[in-house]
């Protein structure tokens, strides 16, 4: 899609930007975010937010469960956050037997912990804390700093998506429950993140800027989950929010008044390194505001206007006292001290892929995968 006249700064309809390598407009100055959006939400647009598809899901779910006995149902990672926490809430109501799975890693907020609390507490559910080494632990994700990369935040959602998998192959499970959702998540540019399964990645990282060995942390091969995948030897991702027309805002308050769960500060802000990678690393290194693709979802969806959106991105913005606090607790518990982290963060940024990572691989197969995917679709999960 090219443009046909002078590029804007922002996007006519949402908030997304020139931040955004990539993005380009058409006439109308409407972003190809939002275009690309709209053919999708409508698969995900239920008539009088019908709750039918969600039932279908659970049966499913529950089906599988009586073909192949097991533990449970079905696992689910869980933050503290809105969207795994709703998910509990509906696996309640549905009378689902859930396996609650969190990965410590160091970096949880006070809120969060006490949102798992009572999610636990209210659901009677079975939880299973996967606790990582700090120290070796730190020690990869200072690497990923210290190598200048975009997505610092990848080793902890490598090692949640696998410790789901190992627990819930580990409890004979079928599925996996996650959070994920087109309806609030769609429209993060790809090259605001790199893939989370890059094994090879990670490796070449931490070999070249860490300290200690990499014993505990739990990889997963990127290639092996693939091929598993084709095989049918993965369990079933299942993705409860896609099958009714979620709002988040609802969400909260039910959770809220409910069970007295406390909202988080932002998305993906349960976490204290995710806040500050969100809030400061991004915006300080490579002038990306993750707020702006986040607000710009709910905006295509109508639970924000665009001028409530510009108005939320100038007010949620941490004082500069605020900024330097989290700053310097983020550089302590790594080690740094204040000045030495700053020039980490001052470094020029380089791409993920100037280190050695599964990109060469994932060309060579990327077209056989995607001819499989297409003309297989029931294989490829």
């Amino acid at each position: 899609m090219k443009s046909l006249v002078e590029s804007p700064e922002e996007c006519s309809i949402c908030v997304m930007d020139k931040s955004d390598p990539d993005i380009v407009f058409n006439e109308e100055g409407v972003c190809n975010h939002c275009i690309e959006a709209w053919p999708l939400l409508e698969k995900f647009k239920y008539k009088n937010n019908d709750l039918d598809e969600l039932e279908v899901m659970v049966r499913r779910i529950k089906d599988r469960s009586l073909k192949e006995p097991c533990d449970y149902d079905c696992v689910l990672g869980v933050s503290g956050g809105a969207d795994s926490s709703y998910c509990a809430y509906l696996a309640k109501q549905y009378d689902l037997k859930v396996l609650l799975i969190h990965l410590d890693n160091g970096w949880d907020t006070v809120e969060s912990v006490q949102n798992i609390k009572t999610i636990v507490s209210k659901t009677g559910y079975d939880l299973e804390t996967e606790v990582l080494d700090w120290r070796e632990f730190r020690d990869i994700q200072k690497s990923f700093f210290l190598a200048s990369v975009m997505d610092v935040d990848l080793p902890t959602d490598h090692a949640i998506k696998s410790t789901l998998y190992r627990v819930c192959k580990k409890h004979k499970c079928h599925t996996i429950l996650s959070g994920v959702n087109r309806r609030t998540e769609h429209g993060v540019p790809r090259s605001w993140y790199w893939r989370k399964l890059d094994t090879r990645g990670i490796r070449s990282i931490h070999k070249a800027f860490g300290k200690l060995p990499m014993r505990t942390f739990p990889l997963m091969g990127e290639f092996t989950y693939r091929i598993k995948g084709v095989l049918g030897l993965n369990p079933d991702y299942e993705c409860p929010l896609d099958n009714f027309n979620y709002d988040k805002k609802v969400a909260e308050n039910r959770l809220r008044d409910d069970w007295g769960w406390t909202p988080p500060q932002g998305k993906h802000t349960e976490s204290r390194i995710t806040r500050f990678y969100q809030e400061q690393y991004l915006p300080m290194k490579f002038g990306i505001d993750k707020k702006r693709a986040h607000y710009s979802a709910l905006i295509r969806i109508g639970e924000l206007t665009q001028s409530e959106a510009i108005k939320k991105l100038e007010e949620e913005k941490r004082s500069p006292a605020e900024q330097e606090r989290e700053f310097s607790y983020v550089a302590k518990k790594f080690g740094f001290s204040n000045e030495e982290f700053k020039a980490i963060i001052e470094s020029p940024p380089r791409a993920h892929d100037f280190y050695a990572s599964n990109e060469d691989y994932v060309k060579i197969i990327r077209k056989p995968y995607r001819y499989l995917k297409r003309t297989y679709p029931s294989l490829l999960n």
